[in-house]
């Protein structure tokens, strides 16, 4: 499920969780749409993804989040972390983190 919260928090497109295992599996075909949201959520424009998997990117333009870019730069350097240092690293980063007040209240 994170894997779908994340696309859908900077692509603002939403798919099941079972779609992006299937993708990395080879067991659904990747369409235009998710090579764009891929490139979006890695930092790959979307045109040089498409060339690497032989899938076209959509042509359309879709909403992505401003700081969809700073979250991919993360989630390479997250790669390179155990499991355990990205357990603390969630934990340290959710310790840190207050909800923003709701304007319309």
């Amino acid at each position: 499920m994170g894997i779908a919260r994340v696309f859908h928090s900077l692509t603002g497109r939403y798919w099941s969780a079972s779609t992006y295992g299937m993708v990395g599996a080879g067991r659904k075909e990747l369409t235009p749409d998710l090579v764009a949201d891929f490139g979006t959520v890695l930092g790959i424009p979307a045109s040089d993804l498409g060339a690497l998997t032989g899938a076209p990117p959509s042509e359309e333009p879709h909403a992505q989040e401003p700081a969809a870019a700073g979250v991919a730069e993360l989630i390479w350097d997250l790669r390179r972390l155990t499991a355990d240092q990205v357990r603390h690293t969630g934990k340290a980063a959710a310790s840190m983190w207050s909800p923003r007040p709701n304007p319309r209240r």
